[in-house]
């Protein structure tokens, strides 16, 4: 049986951090009296600004910068109750730019998933960073890196395992 060593995650991007969910609220106060603009010369103003709350919203985000707390499961079940590292209900702070290592041995059959989740709060669920499909076709190959991304949350991770026999 093939044992998965995983060797490094470097968070080329953590996630945006930004929920339009959360700021529904807020960006309905800003644009309440423009729920109907009429683009005459004023109106083309108000229009402008209008288009320019999203793009104000992401660089809000990329100004805040919040690490992501990580943790790793090996199938597609989110929840620190399933997670392999880092273990004993905790996640672990990672920001653009930084590695963990997570030294962890995980036996398995013909492949895997491992899966990375940003954990949140209470009030919502965790978020799938991206996830990486090892095979029991590495074995023996040395380190392999994968990028292990979400569309969704616009996170990027470098993977790097070793599968030994």
């Amino acid at each position: 049986m093939p044992t998965t060593n995983v060797v490094e995650l470097w968070c080329l991007k953590p996630a945006t951090g930004t929920d339009f969910g959360h700021l529904t609220p807020h960006v309905k106060g800003l644009l309440s009296g423009f729920e109907k603009i009429f683009i005459d010369e004023a109106g083309q103003a108000v229009a402008a600004t209008v288009k320019a709350i999203p793009g104000l919203v992401q660089a809000l985000d990329e100004v805040q910068a919040d690490p992501d707390n990580v943790y790793l499961t090996v199938n597609d079940s989110s929840g620190l109750a399933n997670s392999v590292w880092p273990g004993n209900g905790e996640t672990r702070d990672l920001n653009k730019g930084q590695v963990a290592h997570p030294s962890i041995a995980i036996p398995f059959d013909f492949s895997m998933s491992l899966t990375l989740w940003e954990r949140d709060s209470f009030l919502n669920d965790d978020d799938p960073l991206g996830t990486i499909r090892i095979e029991k076709d590495d074995t023996g190959r040395g380190h392999v890196a994968q990028v292990a991304s979400s569309d969704v949350e616009g996170s990027f991770y470098y993977v790097t395992y070793r599968v030994d026999p």
